[in-house]
């Protein structure tokens, strides 16, 4: 009796010590490195927010979100074409979000692409009407409706422009078929962005 006793705790302390002797997962999880991306983001040190997404994509690259974080932390690094290979890589995998064709947008109209800018405009606006970023920049719909209008402008689309500029300013009118209703519209278009920096 008393050696089934001895070998039972044997047992369990065997148990127990491989138990602690086993090392969890080393280092933070694919949620915490997107985590300290957009943390890192925040706080505008986008090296450091570009180094943990991609960690993090190297952990998992089905997720959206790693290439979401890298998109923009590119984007911000002025890495542009990189940025926008990461963004297209996102927009593969299943369900883009809002964010991810909004930081799209705006890395194409800085790569002076401004036709695919809008398209990318408009799917985040589809996707969330009422876009608002989360992550340290002030950025909102009013700055991709912004963007439209600056992108149909540059193209040559005046009247486009112009529609984009009064869903912001619906009292604003010009005749965009005239070179004063053009400088008026340009002229708008710079006091909306200048009011809506981000």
């Amino acid at each position: 009796m008393k050696k089934i006793q001895f070998f039972a705790m044997l047992a369990l302390i065997i148990a127990f010590a491989s138990a602690c002797g086993k090392k969890g997962p080393t280092g933070p999880s694919f949620e915490d490195l997107i985590q300290e991306g957009w943390d890192a983001f925040a706080q505008k040190d986008y090296q450091t927010a570009s180094q943990k997404f991609t960690d993090a994509k190297a952990m998992d690259a089905k997720k959206i979100d790693a290439y979401v974080g890298l998109g923009w932390s590119l984007f911000k690094l002025g890495q542009l074409d990189q940025a926008s290979v990461e963004f297209a890589k996102g927009a593969s995998e299943s369900e883009p979000t809002a964010d991810l064709y909004a930081g799209w947008a705006f890395t194409l109209n800085a790569m002076k692409q401004y036709s695919l800018s809008n398209v990318r405009a408009d799917q985040a606006l589809d996707l969330a009407p009422n876009w608002q970023f989360p992550y340290g920049l002030p950025l909102a719909a009013r700055n991709l409706h912004v963007l439209k209008a600056e992108n149909y402008f540059l193209i040559g689309d005046f009247q486009k422009a112009l529609q984009e500029v009064q869903i912001l300013n619906p009292a604003f009118t010009a005749d965009v078929n005239t070179n004063d209703g053009l400088a008026a519209l340009a002229q708008e278009i710079e006091t909306l962005r200048a009011g809506s920096t981000g």
